[in-house]
């Protein structure tokens, strides 16, 4: 077969996958047409730095010289990085190796979906898309060589045989071909066996293949040095005004079709009528931005720099102008309820059904959640033990089929006899799952004190959980004195697991500070804390999160402490995991709480080290912000 031919495969066995795989998936018009409403995102190329500085460790630290360290190293826009990464083969793999990490809704897939249809319209040579959740196997990794062999290329091409097998893996060893795996998250196993799996698989004539990969930022974090020669690109938020402003733009200042559901922009035309209706859209999109713009929406602002977020927030604002929501579960909550709209005409429903359905769905997303399986790819079975029968025109399970909730992806990797589901988005069902769960000890048990609950799962320190707990934490109608109690049990969380190494070092501590306190120059130096306090590993996790948990409530008693706390870490602990652990979540606290810290801190301090750290993380953080650049100014 000539290239061409395999080019031609390619292209149709994309569309195929792609047009089954969209958040928007019942209007073909808008897939064909994403590109009106893409905007291009920053990338964030993460390398060990060339440079320490001088006086940062003691000798004591020595090994810490050997530990790896990533930094922001260089940005690129979208064309950019197509053009010299991609194609030019510019950078440490030479194109070769690529992964593209962000965020839940960071346009993860939707970029692999660009370079995808890009690599082809360039002729640079075939892409083949492969989505990791179809491959697990009972919680193993199918192996990608069977895969290719006899699922990929057994559906593209009718005939197949031992000389089209050696035609197909002849285009891996030329480097003709370039693997698009998509969702290393959604393979369900822990974030280091994932990237184990994953590194095993790139040997022989698969591994002769050009590789780009898509993973949530918390997966690959997991333990990013079993893929230690893949360049790392972060996928960056939108920035605002600029981005976000644009986005409105484009999806506003088209023509809509007039029906149900509101659609991403489609191509001008040049009909009177359709003038009129865009400049009724642009002054509705002109409407939210100054809505956005107002300075109490600083958190829906920072909430709807993700794109898909933003997204969701055009679609509710199309039909239904109003107020803005303030937490990623207000954002759900008012699509969820858009959705309903939008089917009512051809499926009624009461409100008591509706709820049914909706915790029927919670239960369901909980349960996937929870399962060693496919995360986010629901089989039948699994469905309808839950659900009920598919053919039941009266279950649940062919309600929310007809509504749209669920849809079929295709079949079991491990049973092709056996059909496959999925949410319309993955994001979704961490929502149906956070509406599921009525008390947080289903997190972290209540009755915890020091050390394990015999037979308990504590999910706060398991990675698939964190998005849902932050939903919990933003649900109105959970209990504010609910959500208080979960943010205390996590900021005073104990692992027990340092008492014995505390005490010692304690007593130490106290023969020292008796030195110090007999020695005549004493004034000399500054006498230490009376007692050393270590926090163990998981303590540190469990405060981590509740950082993140607090930018989804609001009205939490307890930020100020929490988001004092974290700058102290960052701040104090530059040089070890526990100052970049903590500069991570600072991004995830309240921007104005944060704010508030720094510069406080600024204010406060004396040490150069710990202003120059606090005023780099402003720098970032308070982007546009009065305070921020007064502060800076007055350096």
């Amino acid at each position: 077969m000539s290239l061409k031919e395999w080019q031609d495969i390619c292209r149709e066995m994309l569309n195929n996958k792609l047009t089954s795989n969209s958040l928007f998936h019942d209007d073909e018009e808008a897939k064909k047409h994403r590109e009106q409403i893409y905007v291009p995102l920053a990338l964030v190329e993460r390398k060990k730095p060339e440079k320490r500085e001088q006086d940062g460790l003691s000798p004591e630290q020595g090994t810490k010289l050997y530990e790896p360290q990533y930094e922001e190293k260089q940005r690129f826009t979208h064309n950019t990085f197509l053009k010299e990464i991609l194609q030019q083969k510019q950078g440490k793999s030479q194109g070769q190796r690529i992964s593209l990490i962000g965020e839940p809704g960071a346009g993860k897939t939707t970029l692999l979906q660009t370079i995808a249809n890009w690599i082809l319209e360039q002729e640079l040579g075939l892409p083949v898309w492969v989505s990791l959740a179809d491959l697990t196997q009972g919680g193993n990794l199918r192996s990608f060589e069977d895969y290719l062999l006899n699922s990929w290329l057994s559906a593209a091409v009718s005939f197949s045989g031992e000389k089209v097998w050696n035609n197909f893996t002849e285009q891996f060893e030329r480097g003709r071909v370039w693997l698009l795996l998509d969702g290393v998250d959604e393979i369900a196993t822990s974030g280091s066996q994932t990237l184990q799996n994953i590194s095993r698989q790139l040997l022989g004539w698969v591994g002769k293949a050009r590789v780009v990969l898509t993973c949530r930022l918390n997966v690959w974090q997991a333990d990013v040095n079993h893929l230690s020669e893949f360049e790392t690109f972060r996928l960056l938020d939108f920035d605002y005004p600029q981005q976000v402003e644009q986005f409105i733009d484009n999806w506003f200042n088209s023509p809509q079709p007039r029906f149900n559901p509101p659609q991403p922009p489609f191509e001008r035309g040049e009909q009177e009528q359709e003038q009129d209706f865009v400049r009724g859209e642009n002054s509705k999109g002109d409407r939210l931005k100054v809505e956005l713009g107002k300075e109490e929406k600083v958190r829906v602002r920072d909430l709807v720099q993700n794109p898909l977020r933003l997204a969701l927030l055009c679609q509710n604002w199309q039909l239904y102008e109003g107020s803005l929501p303030e937490t990623k579960a207000e954002l759900y909550g008012q699509f969820v309820e858009q959705f309903y709209r939008w089917k009512c005409v051809l499926f009624p429903m009461k409100e008591s059904k509706r709820r049914e359905l909706n915790l029927a769905l919670g239960r369901l997303a909980k349960d996937d959640i929870d399962s060693s399986g496919s995360r986010f790819r629901l089989r039948e079975d699994f469905i309808v033990e839950r659900l009920g029968d598919i053919d039941d025109e009266n279950s649940l399970f062919y309600l929310a089929l007809q509504i749209g909730w669920l849809n079929n992806v295709g079949v079991a990797a491990e049973s092709p006899t056996k059909k496959v589901y999925a949410f319309f988005h993955a994001t979704f069902e961490e929502y149906f799952a956070a509406l599921a769960i009525a008390d947080w000890d289903f997190f972290l048990p209540r009755k915890h004190k020091n050390k394990p609950v015999k037979g308990r799962r504590y999910r706060i320190f398991e990675p698939q959980w964190k998005q849902v707990i932050l939903l919990w934490l933003g649900r109105e109608d959970v209990k504010e004195e609910e959500k208080e109690e979960f943010i205390k049990a996590l900021t005073k969380f104990k692992d027990g697991c340092l008492y014995f190494l505390i005490t010692i070092i304690n007593i130490f501590t106290i023969i020292f500070i008796i030195i110090i306190k007999i020695n005549p120059f004493k004034k000399f130096g500054e006498i230490p804390r009376p007692l050393i306090r270590i926090r163990g590993f998981y303590e540190y996790q469990a405060y981590f999160l509740a950082a993140a948990g607090i930018g989804e409530f609001s009205n939490c008693t307890q930020t100020n402490e929490v988001v004092e706390k974290i700058i102290d870490w960052h701040c104090n602990n530059r040089f070890n995991e526990i100052g970049v652990a903590s500069r991570n979540v600072l991004l995830e606290t309240p921007r104005k709480n944060t704010i508030n810290g720094l510069v406080n801190l600024l204010e406060s301090t004396v040490d150069d080290d710990t202003r120059g750290q606090a005023a780099e993380s402003l720098g970032k953080i308070g982007t546009g912000n009065q305070k921020a650049i007064d502060a800076l100014v007055d350096l």
